[in-house]
């Protein structure tokens, strides 16, 4: 079980948009538009760009939702009980300041998404939980991303022991922080904001579009000013993601991450699907799965 927690965790693909191929992908992984629009139609890419409250606020950039997700690792959500959680935890699995960290859950207890049971447990930090519509919203996203991976990959969903409930969505969490992590030097991190993701798999999927109704639309899309999209486009361009010509198009290079990206996807899924297989065989493995979890999480 270890060595299988160990490779799901190190295959992601976010390294994939700064042009590394991530180690543990099979040689020769086919990239192609046909992939890229299946991921347009991938659950986790509609909540990405959702326009529900939930997707606007913890989706916003990818340094949120790794926020959310440490959080959900502690939470009752992913555990027997509540497990303390430290703002310098926080920061650090998020990459953000104290100053954001604070903000931000503030913010989520306002509007109802966090719920804090204790303000300080000791030198560990709080016990904060997610409220019942959130967790509900992760669970629904976790079910249907599966659902979908499973049918693009032509396989049936193995049953999960229920003794290994937790510790999956432990590693659901883990996931997702090997993805939207601490995003490195401030020159990278802008190509993997929300709105740069958005209008990438924009253009990929739909081909090259006339500059004027392209900001208009993604501007009403994401929420933002028409001169966020077009400052976001001018970062495209300059790092080499937009083609030249008068209309707005994807690089041969975006075509070529974004696609090795996805095929990366679809292989760290097919994995997740091998170890709920192997669960599913031998539900007495579940402790074992747990205990792998919970040293890839420290």
């Amino acid at each position: 079980m270890p060595a299988r927690v160990e490779r799901i965790l190190a295959l992601h693909w976010r390294a994939c948009l700064d042009g590394t191929v991530p180690p543990g992908l099979p040689p020769g992984t086919g990239v192609d538009a046909a992939m890229i629009r299946a991921a347009m139609a991938d659950p986790r890419t509609r909540y990405m760009f959702g326009q529900d409250r939930h997707s606007r606020f913890w989706h916003r950039e990818l340094a949120y939702l790794a926020l959310l997700s440490s959080i959900a690792l502690h939470a009752s959500w992913a555990n027997p009980a509540p497990r303390p959680v430290s703002t310098a935890l926080l920061m650090r699995h998020a990459g953000l300041s104290d100053r954001m960290v604070r903000l931000t859950l503030a913010q989520g207890i306002a509007t109802g998404d966090l719920i804090e049971t204790s303000r300080a447990v000791g030198r560990h930090g709080r016990l904060i939980e997610l409220s019942p519509p959130l967790a509900a919203a992760i669970e629904r996203r976790n079910t249907d991303t599966l659902g979908y991976m499973a049918g693009r990959l032509e396989r049936r969903i193995p049953v999960l022991p229920a003794a290994a409930r937790h510790a999956f969505n432990r590693l659901r969490c883990l996931m997702v922080l090997t993805v939207a992590g601490p995003l490195g030097t401030p020159t990278r991190r802008p190509i993997h904001r929300r709105s740069f993701l958005f209008l990438m798999f924009e253009l990929l999927a739909g081909g090259p579009q006339p500059l004027a109704p392209m900001v208009a639309a993604a501007a009403d899309r994401l929420h933002v000013t028409p001169m966020t999209v077009r400052n976001t486009l001018a970062l495209a361009r300059a790092t080499g993601w937009l083609a030249p010509g008068p209309q707005v198009a994807a690089s041969a290079m975006a075509q070529e991450r974004i696609g090795l990206a996805c095929a990366t996807v679809l292989h760290r899924w097919a994995l997740v699907l091998d170890l709920l297989e192997a669960l599913e065989a031998a539900p007495e493995r579940a402790a074992e799965f747990d205990a792998a979890v919970t040293a890839a999480a420290e």
